[in-house]
């Protein structure tokens, strides 16, 4: 897990931003590495993507299925992807926004994304804290270190146990033949 997160003086530039998402959770960790001033902040996801947030989507939305263009299948085909362009990009600006970064004279911050899941969902606490201490650095003060630590790994808990419900219920779904993504050789679909 600390090869997930390690951004020290041999990997890549340290980003302005590091933000760790559990795909399952509502809480997730900003970690701001700007001004020189470390800060790490659990946000909720009902703090970032209000109403305001859907709003935008939506007319973004609106805006691009009604684009005018040569070829409307084309463009009827391609918006999958230009939705989830939308969302992704919607979304960073919805946490941008409430992490008060606004765009600078320098550009955008540069974000790095974890998506907390798989093999990361089985680390234990000291891989957890080791794979904290290298994402905020060497210098970091350690009651910060120590409390993130401790959140991360109860987000990490909490998002092992979804997927463990998950799975379970996908698993339950199948054997009662309920589920449009199992079936048998002998089953007889419509």
């Amino acid at each position: 897990m600390e090869e997930l997160f390690d951004l020290g003086q041999h990997g890549p530039e340290r980003p302005d931003i590091s933000l760790c998402i559990f795909p399952h959770l509502k809480d997730f960790l900003a970690i701001d590495f700007r001004g020189g001033e470390l800060r790490v902040r659990l946000l909720n996801t009902s703090e970032v993507f209000g109403n305001s947030f859907f709003s935008r989507i939506e007319e973004s939305f609106s805006q691009t299925l009604r684009e005018s263009t040569e070829y409307p299948f084309a463009h009827l085909i391609d918006l999958p992807l230009r939705v989830e362009e939308l969302v992704r990009v919607m979304g960073m600006l919805a946490i941008l926004e409430r992490l008060d970064s606004t765009e600078t004279g320098d550009g955008f911050p540069t974000v790095a994304v974890f998506i907390i899941s798989g093999a990361a969902l089985s680390a234990n606490s000291q891989q957890i804290s080791t794979a904290f201490q290298s994402l905020l650095g060497e210098d970091a003060d350690q009651a910060i270190v120590l409390e993130y630590s401790n959140i991360l790994e109860r987000l990490i808990s909490e998002e092992h146990e979804v997927v463990k419900l998950i799975d379970r219920q996908e698993l339950r779904e199948a054997l009662e033949e309920q589920s449009p993504n199992f079936f048998s050789l002998w089953e007889r679909r419509n």
